[in-house]
């Protein structure tokens, strides 16, 4: 990736009568769109300017209109030479030291590895309803590079971008993409179809944000809180996430997420294990549910499938909607699994077909499953473990 910026020339020297030498006025010169996302903006810190997910460490330097270099050792002193209107800074000299997400010191050798690690960095806003759901008109995910690197999936180019005024780009590559993404001022959105593929090779078509956003959450690396998925834009099932609420972090330590923006972040780059309880949700009605354990959120996940199918049996439904969701081809089962019983005794099922046999025969002795299942998503071809009623749940959310 690349950004084109021109530094100053001067012309060739014209000998007068007496010799005197005429020199222009500075060429004006286009900068570095990543310094222009500095002015006006609070993205300093101690240790660097932060650029999303990558912080450029001080010191370093800059270089100016007039091809002169100065160091930089603070965030006000960064804002004082890039406003300067005379010979303000163009571009940074490289290399340069950053630290990335995970607090390691790398470097960027130009002004393409600096674009390439930002634009990979995943957003820190736009993910939530209010950002992008405006007459329904935008791709529910913000834009950033999404290769094997950080996902399980990558983009397949050309494909469309959409910003909040509605106006469609057409991106032909990552050059492309983050000059697209860094001279914007406002957030910009994936539209669709879209194209992507996944780490075994196989090529999907996804219609919208949810499909994509299901994707992402496939991958290995992204563990979904216990018993949950989330979909574009924070919905959990029919509820809504209150807001602040805790989180449980890979070192299990616990944190407060204030937005939605900050817990897809979080979710997206792996950080989140589980919630931490009591947790609010808010059903379709406007009201406040409050469950204090994992069985809790489970049984409230379960009202959500009572009340979209009332003609549901709900008698061994672990058994039942194990069956009836991967009908519905969201999945397929990794067959043998086995029926448990109300003397505790199971009985094998190879097929579908058997599955099902079985469940009409003895309907009011099946009390449930014995785990863990596994099963195959359709769109992604990624293998899911169910090790419990409640990843169960999870499962029926997934595939709605």
């Amino acid at each position: 990736m690349a950004f084109m910026f021109t530094s100053c020339e001067k012309e060739n020297i014209v000998i007068i009568d007496d010799p005197i030498v005429q020199t222009p006025e500075p060429e004006v010169t286009s900068a570095n769109p990543l310094l222009g996302r500095v002015e006006g903006s609070n993205t300093g810190s101690a240790d660097g300017l932060d650029l999303e997910c990558v912080t450029i460490l001080f010191p370093f330097e800059v270089l100016l209109q007039d091809e002169s270099t100065a160091e930089v050792l603070s965030f006000d002193e960064l804002i004082t030479l890039s406003e300067y209107q005379e010979n303000p800074a163009i571009d940074f000299v490289y290399p340069i030291n950053l630290e990335d997400a995970d607090g390691n010191e790398v470097n960027a050798d130009n002004i393409e590895e600096l674009s390439d690690y930002f634009i990979s960095c995943i957003p820190d806003d736009g993910w939530g309803s209010g950002d992008w759901n405006e007459g329904g008109e935008y791709g529910e995910v913000p834009v950033f590079d999404i290769d094997f690197t950080n996902s399980c999936i990558t983009l397949i180019y050309p494909f469309s971008v959409q910003d909040l005024g509605g106006n469609i780009t057409v991106v032909n590559g990552q050059e492309e993409l983050a000059n697209t993404v860094i001279e914007n001022e406002g957030l910009v959105f994936f539209a669709f179809p879209l194209s992507v593929t996944h780490e075994n090779g196989e090529e999907v078509v996804l219609e919208n944000g949810d499909e994509l956003f299901e994707a992402l959450i496939s991958c290995d690396n992204i563990t979904i809180p216990c018993d949950t998925t989330i979909v574009g834009g924070g919905q959990i099932a029919c509820y809504e996430l209150m807001y602040p609420l805790a989180i449980v972090l890979l070192d299990n330590s616990i944190e407060t997420v204030n937005s939605e923006d900050e817990f897809v972040n979080l979710l997206l780059n792996g950080e989140i294990i589980n919630f931490s309880f009591p947790l609010t949700l808010i059903n379709e009605n406007g009201e406040e549910l409050v469950v204090e354990n994992d069985n809790e959120l489970a049984e409230a996940f379960n009202e959500c499938y009572e009340v979209e199918n009332p003609n549901e049996p709900v008698i061994f439904e672990e058994a039942v909607l194990f069956l009836a969701i991967s009908s519905q081809g969201c999945y397929s089962i990794n067959y043998p699994i086995s029926l448990v019983y109300e003397d505790e005794t199971s009985v094998s099922v190879s097929s579908n077909e058997e599955y099902a046999q079985t469940l009409m025969a003895d309907a009011s002795l099946i009390t449930g499953l014995q785990y863990p299942l596994y099963v195959i998503l359709a769109t992604t071809q990624e293998v899911i473990e169910v090790s419990s009623k409640e990843d169960l749940f999870y499962l029926l959310v997934l595939c709605e």
